[in-house]
């Protein structure tokens, strides 16, 4: 059930995918996912953090999108996990640079939902350590 934190960030619980049990409480521990920008300022990078301890602390952080300021714009996030495990996000982005695919009349490609497909490996492998 998605949970709704400060500043209106909507958190939502991961099953891990391997179903282990926690030795004190034999439950299924949950890990907590959180998508959104990592900027001061802009929207220009959207990234993907994992909390081992229900949002207490946000030790993975990996880009699923990563621009210098003023060149791209990412946002509205939306996380499901599949039944195999793997997570799917989409999300909406526009591109601010000259070098864009064009489309049949000629006019640059400038914005779009994308959608991203990863599994809790990928999101282990990390681009940065927790900076929340």
């Amino acid at each position: 059930m998605p949970q709704r934190r400060p500043a209106g960030v909507l958190v939502q619980r991961f099953r891990r995918a391997h179903g282990g049990r926690c030795a004190d409480s034999g439950r299924t521990p949950t890990q907590w996912l959180l998508i959104g920008n990592d900027t001061e300022q802009g929207r220009h990078q959207l990234a993907v953090w994992l909390s081992d301890d229900e949002g207490r602390t946000w030790r993975i952080a990996r880009h699923l999108e990563r621009d210098a300021e003023g060149r791209g714009r990412y946002a509205y996030p939306c996380a499901i996990q599949a039944r195999d495990g793997t997570i799917h996000v989409t999300y909406s982005y526009a591109l601010e640079r000259d070098d864009l695919p064009r489309d049949e009349q000629g006019r640059p490609k400038r914005s779009a939902i994308k959608w991203a497909r990863f599994d809790r490996e990928w999101l282990l492998q990390g681009d940065s350590s927790g900076i929340l």
